[in-house]
């Protein structure tokens, strides 16, 4: 009887006990960490860039949210609203200042999206070998980084934009090999600019600028500032007074955005300058 009673509590244990519903857990609500927060605010002003202030203030933003948590997304955005505002103002310090801070904010984003290829710069390995680690996530963080170093240093003249060249087309370089598309075809419009603003015994090449401006051209047809760097480089040493003319009422007439609001008056500003410039052709 014993053995039958045993028997019949080990069946019993192996049988499957069925599942017990449990309640289901209350949603998890997690709120923005203050930078997010920031990082919102700031994306909103962003978007409202042309109207007074808002752009200032959108950087403010974006500095504050980098402080309290660095990442390459924050200080990328941070870089292009520094590079924003440095090119509302007109040449000189306080421009030079900010293409300065724009590209300590390029810095900061190259090390955190790219940081071997940071410490390959510091170390001196030339710029062309280092960048060809770099990762198609921190091609922004590098074309910003460039572009405020390569507006700065055209801002302290000559000797400093040709020294610089080197990296800068190294850099360029990389970045339209990754991301042609970044800033309205920014690539193609910087090299073009580093291509056609050097003389020749520096590197200059009216050609390969022309090819990287028309390529640009045809990416992002209405971004004038594109247009105004075709125009005063190959137009102006070419003396093509049909291009340097065609270049700049497109860009006149290009549709209406924050960068292309800003950059119109500085393409009539150049056409003002014709006559001066085709001295030979009135």
């Amino acid at each position: 009887m014993r053995r039958a009673l045993l028997l019949s509590f080990a069946v019993a244990c192996a049988r499957p006990v069925p599942p017990v519903a449990l309640p289901a857990p209350p949603p998890a609500v997690f709120a923005p960490s203050p930078a997010a927060s920031l990082d919102a605010e700031a994306a909103e002003l962003w978007a409202r860039r042309a109207e007074p202030g808002a752009a200032r203030e959108a950087e403010t933003l974006y500095a504050r949210a980098a402080a309290l948590e660095a990442t390459g997304e924050r200080q990328v955005a941070l870089a292009q609203a520094r590079h924003f505002r440095a090119t509302q103002v007109d040449p000189g310090p306080e421009a030079q200042a900010a293409f300065k801070a724009c590209g300590a904010a390029g810095d900061a984003a190259l090390r955190l999206a790219a940081p071997h290829v940071e410490l390959a710069l510091q170390h001196g390995v030339p710029a062309a070998t280092a960048l060809a680690a770099l990762p198609l996530e921190a091609a922004a963080a590098l074309y910003w980084r460039a572009l405020c170093e390569l507006d700065w240093a055209r801002g302290e003249g000559p000797t400093t934009f040709l020294s610089d060249r080197a990296e800068l087309v190294a850099a360029f370089e990389r970045v339209h090999a990754l991301a042609p598309a970044l800033d309205d075809a920014g690539p193609a419009r910087a090299l073009g600019t580093l291509y056609g603003a050097a003389p020749p015994y520096a590197g200059g090449d009216l050609t390969r600028a022309q090819q990287l401006f028309e390529e640009a051209v045809a990416a992002a047809p209405g971004r004038p500032a594109t247009r105004i760097a075709y125009a005063r480089t190959v137009g102006v040493k070419r003396q093509d007074r049909a291009l340097f003319d065609a270049q700049l009422a497109a860009a006149a007439q290009a549709p209406s955005s924050p960068e292309a609001d800003l950059e119109k008056p500085r393409a009539a500003a150049l056409a003002a300058e014709a006559r001066v410039l085709f001295a030979d052709q009135r």
